[in-house]
C-alpha cells in the first residue's frame, strides 16, 4: 500500500537564447577589451597570456514571459 501519494502536475517550457543580436561575449586581455562581437560560439574562459589575465564571459538574453507569474523554478 501507498500512503501520501499525491498527483504531480508538471508544465514544463524550454527557453533558450536564439537569434538574439544583443548576445555577445565580453573579453578582456588585461585591462583592455578583446571582445568578439560577431563570434558564433559562446565561450567561458579563464585563463593567462604571459601573465596577462584573459577574462572570457557572454552576455545572454532569455525571454521569460512564457514563465506563469507564481512558477515554482526549481
Amino acid at each position: 500500500m501507498l500512503f501520501g501519494c499525491q498527483k504531480i502536475i508538471q508544465n514544463e517550457i524550454t527557453i533558450s537564447p536564439y537569434n538574439n543580436p544583443n548576445e555577445i561575449n565580453v573579453a578582456l586581455l588585461g585591462n583592455e577589451d578583446a571582445s568578439n562581437k560577431t563570434s558564433i560560439e559562446e565561450p567561458l574562459a579563464a585563463w593567462t597570456i604571459g601573465g596577462v589575465p584573459v577574462t572570457i564571459r557572454n552576455l545572454l538574453k532569455f525571454d521569460l514571459s512564457q514563465i506563469p507569474a507564481h512558477a515554482l523554478i526549481i
